[in-house]
């Protein structure tokens, strides 16, 4: 921006912008006034390029570029550019947004003609190949359909259909201009020879292979002549087979391995428990299974006495056999658990089996000789015995009236001698509150609990206590009673 005077100003603008110019004046007032003011791009400088030649079949894009208000072409159109299809002579006008108009114009000729050979029809036998060439100095080449063909972009190229095909090359001399040639594949064919996959044998079998009809003769890599082949042992097998026209045929078959037949070991224990379901395995990696039942599963169950028999089929189609007898069913563990019994409420219980076994399982869940319980109920345990014979027997366990109530000693003698060592209440029933205290006789407290299995050893602090009467205070709630609070006093003695 650059000041004329008081009242004009000169701005240049270098690049596009867009906006408002604000100004003030002061007089009597100050008086304000704004502008707005959108900046354009100055369009590049108006090129369609130079003049140039057209190739049959090909066409020119002429660009005038973006930036200018308007175009104009010799037919009329408006766009920014044009396509061109045949040779002639091209032009664009074109007016920027401050209204100046550009003119340019190009001259397309024509292109002259370009040889290219590939050369005469050709034709094949079978899988033959065929070399074709393109005649050399192009820019680059595309041949097409790229049906059986190494390559579609080289100048010289290795075909083989197998049926009648034509192929053609495009081939580019200069940018943009291209010229073309074709030529016929004719193909014969004698008819194919499929011997099957490559495969493997089962000991003892015997593989027949065919070459298939169609030909004069046959001539095979064992030295022998004719259609057919039996073979028996692992190798290759190749057959040349010849048609009356002269063309050939052959195919390779390798057989790979003779499998021995696969191992089947059923369970040999001739023994069952009453009761019980034997599972009789065949083996897993058996692709097909039949037992003498007519099952086809990898798994049968038996339950009684009898000759059981399964054939399976490997992944190789080979086959094996195996037999197992059970002939004896033996007894399985009963009545082993005690009679039924009962328990108090706030009472506990040891279970036992009245023999012993290699394995429990107890309707707790464990798996010990015993169990202790605290309510009532049915028990059950399931054992194995030596036999691997699995029996279960049950318990009723019943709920019985006890003793309810608090009781507590006058005395105790904490001399570690193993009888009356410590001091506490008895509370017999479902304890839902309790908190035990005792004092010495000048009120302080020497021992407190809230654990029903403890009780004062006569110390405080680690020390001995000196033989006298202490006072004792007990606060117990009895499930379904209110709290009781129960004192008294205890001696102590050395």
């Amino acid at each position: 921006a650059v000041q004329v005077n008081d009242s004009t100003f000169t701005l240049t603008f270098s690049q596009q912008w867009t906006g408002h110019i604000y100004a003030s004046l002061q007089g009597c007032t100050l008086f304000h006034d704004s502008i707005p003011v959108r900046v354009l791009q100055a369009p590049a400088q108006l090129n369609i390029g130079p003049d140039s030649v057209l190739c049959p079949g090909n066409t020119i894009l002429l660009n005038a570029r973006s930036g200018y208000a308007s175009y104009l072409w010799q037919d009329g159109s408006s766009d920014s550019a044009f396509l061109v299809t045949e040779p002639g002579t091209y032009h664009v006008t074109t007016t920027d947004a401050c209204g100046s108009t550009y003119r340019d114009t190009v001259r397309i000729n024509p292109h002259a003609p370009i040889p290219l050979s590939i050369g005469p029809d050709r034709s094949k036998c079978n899988s033959d190949t065929i070399h074709l060439s393109a005649t050399t100095g192009f820019l680059n080449y595309s041949w097409s359909p790229g049906y059986n063909i190494n390559s579609t972009s080289l100048q010289q190229v290795v075909v083989n259909p197998s049926v009648d095909t034509i192929y053609t090359v495009m081939a580019e001399k200069t940018p943009g201009c291209f010229a073309y040639d074709t030529v016929r594949i004719r193909v014969y064919h004698s008819p194919a020879i499929t011997l099957g996959a490559d495969t493997s044998l089962c000991q003892g079998d015997t593989l027949f292979l065919d070459a298939g009809p169609g030909f004069s003769s046959w001539n095979w890599n064992t030295g022998l002549s004719g259609r057919h082949l039996q073979v028996s042992d692992a190798g290759n097998y190749f057959v040349t087979a010849t048609t009356i026209d002269g063309c050939k045929s052959s195919d390779t078959i390798r057989v790979l391995n003779v499998f021995s037949l696969p191992q089947v070991q059923l369970n040999p224990d001739t023994t069952l428990c009453m009761g019980a379901t034997r599972t009789l395995d065949a083996g897993n990696g058996f692709t097909n299974y039949l037992w003498s039942t007519g099952a086809t599963t990898q798994t049968i169950p038996v339950s009684g006495t009898g000759i059981y028999a399964v054939i399976v089929t490997d992944q190789h189609l080979c086959t094996g056999t195996d037999t197992t007898r059970i002939s004896t069913i033996l007894p399985t563990p009963k009545d082993f658990l005690p009679g039924d019994t009962a328990i108090c409420s706030y009472g506990q219980l040891q279970l036992s089996p009245l023999q012993t076994y290699p394995a429990y399982q107890w309707s707790t869940g464990s798996q010990q000789h015993s169990v202790t319980i605290a309510q009532p109920g049915v028990y059950w345990l399931q054992v194995i015995d030596a036999s691997n014979c699995q029996g279960r027997d049950s318990i009723t366990v019943n709920p019985k009236e006890c003793l309810k109530g608090f009781y507590i000693p006058t005395g105790f003698t904490p001399n570690n001698d193993g009888r009356n060592d410590s001091f506490k209440p008895f509370i017999f029933g479902i304890v839902k509150q309790y908190r035990f205290s005792i004092y010495n006789r000048w009120g302080q407290l020497v021992f407190e609990t809230r654990d029903l299995l403890k009780g004062w050893d006569g110390r405080l602090g680690g020390l001995p206590q000196d033989s006298n009467v202490y006072a004792w205070t007990c606060l117990y709630q009895l499930e379904g009673e209110p709290p009781k609070l129960e004192k008294g006093t205890v001696v102590l003695l050395r």
